[in-house]
Order: C-alpha cells, then sequence, then structure tokens
C-alpha cells in the first residue's frame, strides 16, 4: 500500500505548486455568487477546479469556497478527484467514506473516498474532503462535458448529502474536455467524453470501465477483462466501481492467498473474492484475517465474499 501513498503525495506535491494559479479573484464590487471553474495544465501536471465565490455590493470581501477539483500528472494519468462533502445538519462522517455521485435521471455512481486533511488545510477552512480516482472516461466526465445540458451532477456521501451541484457552462466544459485530455496524454490514450448519450446506446457500466481502466495499485497496467470475469466482480453493480478497486488491489500482489504469501490470483478467484463489494477494505481484511487462522483461500473467500 505505500505505493499508493507515494502517488497519492506526489498529487498531493502536484496540487501544491498548482495552487497559486487558482488565486484570481472576481470584481469584489459586484453583488454575485457562482462557481469559478479554472484550469491549468503544464508537463508537470493538470489541475482543474471549481470554486464557490459570494461577493456583496460595497464590500471587499470575497468568500471562496474550493468544493471540487481533479489532477493528474505523468506517473498518474486517472483523475485524482477530491470534493468537499459538508453534510447538513452535521451528519456523521468517517476517514474512509462511500461517496454517492448523483448523475441524470436519477442514476449514481458509488466510490470510496478517503478524507484528505492536506487538500482542506490547502483550502484554508478545513472543511471535510474526500479524495478518490475516477477514470476520465466515467459517466461523471461524460456529464459535465455535454455541451447544452442542464444537469449538473453531484458528490454527496452515502447516506446524506453535502455536496455541491457542479454548474458548468459551455465553455467550462471546454476547460475540462482540455484537462480531461491532458491526462489522457500522459497515458498515451485519447480522452472519450462523448457529448452524445443517443450515440451510445449501451447502458453505461461505471465497474467495467473501471475495471478494464488503469490500475493503480500495479503502476496504471490496464487489462481488459473477459465479459464473464467482468459480470463475476460487478454482478448488478454496474454503476458502483468499489468492486472494480477490490479486484485491482487483490491483482495486484498486495494479497497474499495462503500462509507462504503468494499473491499471484487467478482472475476467477479474485472475482469470488470482490463481487459486488461495496467496502473493498473490509472484505480484504475479513480474507487475510481467515489465510492468518489457516483457512484455505477458497474457505475464507466463502467465509468473506459478503463482508460490506
Amino acid at each position: 500500500m505505500r505505493g499508493i501513498m507515494a502517488i497519492k503525495n506526489s498529487l498531493r506535491a502536484v496540487a501544491l505548486a498548482l495552487a497559486i494559479c487558482i488565486s484570481a479573484a472576481p470584481n469584489s464590487h459586484a453583488s454575485s455568487f457562482g462557481i469559478q471553474w479554472v484550469y491549468f495544465s503544464s508537463s508537470d501536471g493538470a489541475r482543474i477546479s471549481a470554486i464557490w465565490t459570494a461577493s456583496f455590493l460595497g464590500s471587499d470581501e470575497v468568500t471562496r469556497r474550493h468544493v471540487f477539483s481533479a489532477l493528474c500528472n505523468p506517473q498518474q494519468p486517472t483523475p485524482y478527484v477530491t470534493a468537499l462533502i459538508d453534510p447538513r445538519g452535521g451528519s456523521p462522517l468517517h476517514p474512509s467514506q462511500n461517496l454517492k455521485i448523483r448523475l441524470e435521471d436519477g442514476n449514481h455512481i458509488f466510490v470510496a473516498g478517503d478524507i484528505d486533511r492536506i487538500a482542506s488545510a490547502n483550502a484554508g477552512d478545513n472543511l471535510p474532503r474526500y479524495s478518490f480516482f475516477l477514470p476520465a472516461t466515467s459517466p461523471f466526465f461524460r456529464a459535465l462535458t455535454n455541451d447544452g445540458s442542464r444537469f449538473y451532477p453531484k458528490i454527496d456521501s452515502d447516506p446524506g448529502d453535502g455536496g455541491t451541484r457542479l454548474v458548468i457552462n459551455n465553455s467550462d466544459r471546454q476547460k475540462l474536455r482540455d484537462f480531461l485530455n491532458h491526462c489522457a496524454s500522459f497515458a498515451g490514450t485519447t480522452a472519450n467524453t462523448a457529448q452524445e448519450p443517443a450515440q451510445q446506446p449501451e447502458r453505461p457500466h461505471a465497474c467495467r470501465d473501471f475495471l478494464n481502466g488503469p490500475n493503480s495499485y500495479a503502476g496504471n497496467s490496464v487489462r481488459i477483462h473477459a465479459p464473464e470475469i467482468v459480470d463475476a466482480v460487478c454482478g448488478n453493480l454496474r454503476m458502483d466501481v468499489r468492486p472494480a478497486v477490490c479486484m485491482h488491489i487483490v491483482t495486484s500482489g498486495n494479497v497474499a492467498w495462503n500462509q507462504t504469501g503468494a499473491s499471484q490470483w487467478e482472475d476467477a478467484n479474485a472475482a469470488s473474492l470482490c463481487y459486488q463489494s461495496q467496502n473493498p477494505g473490509l472484505r480484504i481484511d475479513c480474507f487475510l484475517r481467515e489465510v492468518k487462522r489457516g483457512n484455505e483461500w477458497y474457505v475464507a473467500v466463502n467465509i468473506c465474499n459478503q463482508v460490506n
């Protein structure tokens, strides 16, 4: 897991380097509020931020709140997303929090985010922010880059709320497309953010797309899994990437399946462990605990493959 922490620390270092580029304020003498989208890129990385601002007539004071950011670099081309989560009523949050990305027509993507205290400290308000990786091809980015759309995605805690509607206009959508293309250039691919859902008759499948995307636990390697493996991992959770995260962790050599430390898994066996996992950490911890007790891997899978 130290490799993942190194990736996250690298991304946070880029965030600090790019932060100087998001300090511009709107006209402080206009009575207005809204979201500013700010984009910056270089050969070292790219970042896009959504900053909620409010200014008041007759006052020089401008209120800013960083509600969303995404960044990438050559070492980590998959966008690393950070979102402000501040539930009304003080609902409890946890160091690792299930998040719900609200999409059009009542659809959702479910992800697991980790508390990002560095991002909150950089923002200067110490409000809770959560970070997670999200592929450029995800329905979330597709919704944000759809010119003319009047629907704006929102990242909330699950269950609960706490997110901000990410209002964006067409010129800012182009900034986001530029960001995604810059990230894709680091990976040597082309970002696919098709704007016309009618051209994509297949139902969205975020779990499959994440599973077949870069594995950040294995040096961003990419493997295309057979449809039967996708089904064995994702099950009915098409819009939940957590089963795919579990599969990435298990198949990256980080999880030993016996007491001698063997960590090379057959895809079908790993899929049996990760099937419809909504809390990869809990399920993997359960499996490792059972193996340590002397159980064979298949016994441990049977014990733990319903743990969420």
